[in-house]
């Protein structure tokens, strides 16, 4: 019971928000100049960065260290502290959907539920996802296994988007996107064709498919190897994630609706037919 308390603590709430200030500035200071070290995470995942890149650098990686011992007990304050108010409401459920304001702060807890999701979803991304980074797929025809999986992939048509403006000198000439029609299958699951862009990644059974980038890039180039890069990756946390997000929506149109609006006058105003 008193653990209890101490997680539903206001005080706490505030002492981790005021430690995530100082975690995120020193930060920010680690990050300037070494984002690629940062960046390798997408690659490898959380655990695998942190027992690699982590060792070798434990002072810029501190700080992410500190930033997840803080989001989760800012996750435990956040869900003790909503778990303790829908109790109450719960008690009267019904007389609380009645009222506008009740309706509103079940808003409001909604969105900090959905914060506490979308936070799990991620971190299962990270720490049980699966990543085949630079997977290349040649539009000969020929099929790719990716690494380590039993997805195929083949390309079985292609089609180059050359820069269309006239703003920049330098891209004209240049091919700015590629769109691809990627055959997928995979054992026991079936197979999949849909398109493929710089911006259109495909998702196919908890698989998620990124075009990392294209060749070739000019309309001139030396290189006649027609091929996309992709980063191929399994993320259980999608579904968690994609949870999260629509809740929050929910949350905030909920709070947009119900929010209570004043409705008084000010009582240093006189009415006109009070005036003589």
């Amino acid at each position: 019971m008193l653990l209890f308390r101490f997680f539903t603590s206001l005080h706490l709430s505030v002492v981790l928000f005021l430690l995530l200030v100082v975690d995120l500035l020193f930060g920010w200071y680690c990050l300037e100049g070494n984002t690629s070290f940062y960046q390798m995470m997408n690659r490898t995942g959380l655990v695998e960065w942190l027992l690699t890149f982590g060792r070798s650098d434990p002072f810029h990686t501190s700080w992410f260290v500190v930033l997840l011992v803080l989001l989760f007990f800012l996750a435990i304050n956040t869900l003790c502290c909503t778990g303790e108010k829908l109790t109450r409401l719960a008690k009267n459920f019904h007389a609380t959907l009645q009222r506008k304001s009740g309706r509103f702060t079940l808003s409001v807890h909604l969105m900090h539920l959905a914060m506490v999701v979308l936070l799990a979803g991620y971190l299962l991304s990270y720490i049980f996802g699966e990543v085949n980074s630079s997977v290349a797929v040649g539009d000969s025809g020929m099929t790719t296994v990716v690494p380590g999986t039993q997805l195929r992939l083949r390309v079985e048509k292609m089609e180059m988007i050359p820069y269309s403006g006239k703003g920049i000198p330098a891209f004209e000439g240049r091919r700015i996107d590629a769109e691809a029609l990627l055959h997928i299958s995979l054992k026991g699951y079936g197979e999949k064709v849909q398109k493929i862009s710089m911006n259109r990644p495909v998702f196919f059974h908890g698989w998620s498919l990124f075009m990392q980038t294209f060749n070739p890039k000019s309309e001139g180039s030396m290189s006649k190897n027609i091929y996309i890069v992709l980063d191929v990756r399994r993320d259980p946390g999608i579904p968690l994630t994609f949870c999260g997000m629509t809740a929050f929506v929910l949350g905030v149109l909920g709070y947009l609706c119900f929010r209570p609006r004043k409705t008084g006058t000010n009582e240093n105003s006189i009415p006109l037919h009070h005036k003589k």
